[in-house]
Formats: C-alpha cells, structure tokens, sequence
C-alpha cells in the first residue's frame, strides 16, 4: 500500500514537471505582441539615429581639422613668400665719386634676387632712384623717379630666377653745395598694372650708402 501511494506520488510529480515545462516552452515559442515589436523598433530606430549623429559629428570635426591644416598651411605659404622676397640684394655703382656742384652724375642700380624662387621685377629703367644724404644723415635730396612711379605694364616686367640679377642705369643731381655727401639707391615695386601671376616680387628696398664729393662747380676734376 505504501509503495502504490509512494509510486502515485512520483507519477503526480512528475505531471506537474512536465506541465510547468510545456508552459516554459510555450512561453518561448509565444509570438511577440504588436506593441513588443513596436517596442522593439523604437528602440532600434533609437540606436541608428544616435549612431548617423555620432558619425555626423565625427565628419564635422574632420572637416574643421582639415580646414584648420588648409589654412595653416596657406599661411605659411604667405609667410615663405615674405621671407623669400626679404632676400633680395641691392647695390649702387657710381662712375665717378667725386662731381661738382650741380652736375649730373651717372650711376648703375643692381637688383638681384637671393632668394630661392623665381620672380618678377619691374625692370624700367626709370625705377630706381636715389637719395642724397648729408653728413648727418639727413636726406637733402632724392630723384623724382619714385615719386612718379605709373604702375608697371606686362612688357615691363622682368623675371630673375634664384641668383640672377638686373642691372639698370641711371643717373643723379648733385646738390649745389660742395660737401661730402653719401648716395644710396632706392627701388620700389608696388605691382603691375594687372596682376597676372603671384611670383611678383613687390616692395621697397635700398642699397647701402657710397661716398659722393661734391666740390665747387667747374672743380670737378673733368
């Protein structure tokens, strides 16, 4: 007797197990509900629109560093450029260092470019000019070329590569008072009448002052 009820009860037990797991396995296999799909796709949708703004912001700041490093490098572009036009030389020749008062004195005026780049000058001969400095340095006259400088027309321009120069003639007034005097020349090249390429040298520059003695007039030594 006690061993039919002991066997009853392990088959009772054992129902029981397999009810419980068929419920299980009918939960899984349960199709999801319209509104756990909606759920679902909200939250997916979610994701995708966090992941496009992620990656948009991800472009955009891309973009910004590549504007920065276009700009940077434009700069020093510019910079390079300023520093290879501070390169170029200037000198001034003077056929005779001793004139007399008022007479005219021929001269010749030498550009040369020290840099590393290729430009273009203004290679009129009347360009360059001079000044005329006293003892003290002051300035007690200049020529009227660079004060009547026209801008400068293609046929006008001159090239000089790296290491080439341009030499031009000209010539001074000697102040009407016999003294020593110093003589510098002086160039000034504010672009072209139409600007055609970037590689203009543009600028001012003087060359380093040469002795001039200016004795009375008719005591020149002619």
């Amino acid at each position: 007797m006690k061993q039919k009820s002991l066997v009853a009860l392990s088959v009772f037990i054992g129902l029981l197990f397999l009810i419980a797991s068929a419920g299980l396995t009918e939960d899984k296999a349960r199709p999801k509900t319209k509104k756990e799909l909606q759920e679902e796709a909200k939250k997916s949708a979610e994701e995708r629109s966090k992941q496009i703004e992620q990656l948009e912001k991800t472009q955009k700041l891309s973009e910004q560093i590549i504007d920065q490093q276009r700009v940077i490098l434009q700069q020093q572009q510019a910079l390079q450029e300023v520093l290879e036009r501070t390169r170029f030389q200037a000198k001034l020749d003077l056929e005779k260092e001793t004139v007399g008062a008022g007479e005219l004195f021929p001269f010749e005026f030498t550009l040369t470019n020290g840099s590393q780049k290729t430009f273009w000058v203004d290679g009129r001969k009347t360009v360059p000019g001079y000044e005329i400095l006293d003892d003290k340095g002051r300035v007690v006259a200049s020529s009227k070329a660079q004060r009547n400088v026209t801008p400068a027309k293609k046929d006008d321009l001159v090239k000089l590569g790296p290491g080439e120069s341009m030499t031009l003639k000209g010539e001074g007034a000697a102040p009407a008072k016999a003294g020593e005097y110093a003589v510098r020349g002086a160039y000034t090249f504010a672009g072209p009448e139409k600007r055609e390429t970037r590689e203009i040298w543009f600028g001012g520059i003087f060359t380093t002052p040469v002795r001039l003695k200016v004795t009375e007039k008719g005591k020149s030594g002619r």
